[in-house]
């Protein structure tokens, strides 16, 4: 069998067997976290998906109010008119472009999420810790595109490589100031070094020795010890806690009681891992990402 189809076969068996008898040894009610989470992405999704419906509607009565089809107001809007009430169609308008390029991110940040979960299914924690990172850079972009709509439009536009290393020098800044601002710049900067560049400590989890040559191993998890496996599963949950409560920072209209309540739920479960994972290992320093 090739070491490819091996790989194939191990995933498999990791994803399906292997992984939740290692989580259960942390906590019996681990392995259904990430059904959990998965959840919460499902019902922010059912209420961001018709978030920029008011605004559409803003664009209908503008068109109505000026005699012009939906058509002809975007022509309008798309000319060098100077009307107040076109001046103000192109900045509805702008809104709503930019409410389009959240929801792509926001998908992107879903998806980022269900990699990441997989990985560590597979038992592959640095793939799973990269993910955290775009998942950060994801939920930052969707603030600064809800702050500026004018980074969304850019955003949207990248086609070249010199528009995005543009974009990169002209939105990193604040993106990194948002990201601390979030408490994510901690799985921005770990998930760079890690898993996003060739560095050292992309080697440290899965490294071992055969006279003669240096290998890896594809699953970066010690079976003779988990605290480094249930550390990572359990910072992993931590951050998608604060992922989804910084996604309404995109969705102002979805920060509301009821989501505020769902988030902080989630967030007692999580502290119950955290309190088995110093239970499980006392002598091991713990260190919380707080949020």
């Amino acid at each position: 069998m090739s070491t490819i189809a091996q790989l194939l076969e191990t995933d498999e068996i990791n994803s399906k067997q292997t992984s939740t008898t290692l989580l259960r040894e942390l906590d019996t009610e681990i392995p259904d976290i990430f059904e959990h989470v998965e959840l919460l992405f499902k019902a922010f999704a059912e209420v961001a998906g018709d978030s920029d419906e008011h605004l559409i509607d803003e664009l209908r009565s503008l068109a109505t109010e000026l005699g012009l089809s939906d058509q002809g107001l975007h022509a309008r809007i798309e000319s060098d008119d100077s009307h107040p009430r076109i001046v103000l169609a192109r900045r509805i308008f702008g809104k709503a472009w930019a409410r389009q390029a959240s929801r792509i991110v926001f998908s992107l940040c879903w998806r980022q999420f269900r990699w990441g979960a997989t990985d560590l299914r597979r038992l592959r924690v640095v793939a799973a810790e990269g993910y955290l990172r775009q998942q950060a850079e994801s939920v930052a972009l969707l603030q600064l595109f809800e702050e500026d709509p004018e980074i969304a439009a850019q955003w949207m536009s990248l086609e070249t490589r010199e528009s995005g290393r543009q974009f990169f020098r002209s939105t990193q800044s604040a993106l990194k100031d948002r990201l601390r601002r979030l408490g994510l710049d901690r799985p921005y900067e770990i998930g760079s070094a890690v898993a996003l560049h060739v560095r050292y400590a992309s080697s440290v989890r899965g490294h071992w020795n055969i006279p003669g040559y240096g290998g890896l191993k594809d699953q970066d998890v010690d079976p003779d010890d988990l605290f480094s496996y249930h550390l990572a599963l359990t910072y992993f949950v931590q951050t998608e806690h604060t992922v989804l409560r910084a996604l309404s920072g995109g969705f102002p209209e979805c920060d509301t009681v009821s989501w505020r309540t769902t988030l902080d739920e989630f967030g007692n479960r999580v502290a119950t891992f955290w309190r088995r994972l110093e239970l499980k290992y006392p002598d091991r320093a713990v260190q919380r990402h707080e949020t």
